[in-house]
C-alpha cells in the first residue's frame, strides 16, 4: 500500500508545525515566568545607556569607578528631588484634584446612563463608590 506523495508532504509539514508550536509555547512560558527578570534587565540597560555619557564625561577628570558612582548617586538625587517636588505639588492640590476627579466620574456616569449604553444607575453608583474608595 503506497501513500500519495501530497499526503506525505502534508504530514511532514504538519509535524514540523506542531514541533514549532510546542517550541514557541515553551519559549513564551519561560519568558512569562522570567518576566520580572526581563523587566529589571531592560530597565538596567536603559539606565546604563542614559548614564553612560555622563560617566564618560566625568571619567576625564576622575577615576572611572568614582565617575560611575558619582553619576549614579547624582542621578538618584535628581530623580528623588523631582519626586519630592511633584509630590509636594500634588499634596497641595489634593482637594482640588479630588473635586475634579469626582466631577469627571459624574460626567462619565451621566454619559453611560444615556444612549446608547443605558447602564443602570445603581450599578454605576456602586462602581463609583468602589473606584473612589480605591483612589482615596
Amino acid at each position: 500500500m503506497t501513500v500519495h506523495r501530497g499526503l506525505r508532504v502534508a504530514a511532514a509539514y504538519a509535524w514540523r508545525l506542531l514541533l514549532l508550536g510546542v517550541a514557541v509555547y515553551a519559549v513564551f512560558t519561560i519568558l512569562g515566568r522570567l518576566q520580572l527578570v526581563g523587566v529589571a534587565l531592560f530597565l538596567a540597560f536603559v539606565v546604563t545607556s542614559v548614564l553612560r555619557p555622563l560617566a564618560d564625561l566625568l571619567a576625564r577628570r576622575l577615576p572611572r569607578a568614582a565617575a560611575v558612582a558619582l553619576s549614579v548617586v547624582g542621578s538618584l538625587i535628581v530623580v528623588l528631588g523631582l519626586l519630592v517636588l511633584v509630590g509636594g505639588l500634588i499634596a497641595k492640590e489634593s482637594t482640588q484634584l479630588g473635586q475634579e476627579f469626582s466631577g469627571g466620574v459624574g460626567r462619565i456616569q451621566r454619559w453611560l446612563e444615556g444612549a446608547p449604553f443605558h447602564v443602570n444607575h445603581a450599578v454605576l453608583s456602586d462602581l463609583q463608590g468602589k473606584v473612589s474608595t480605591f483612589v482615596s
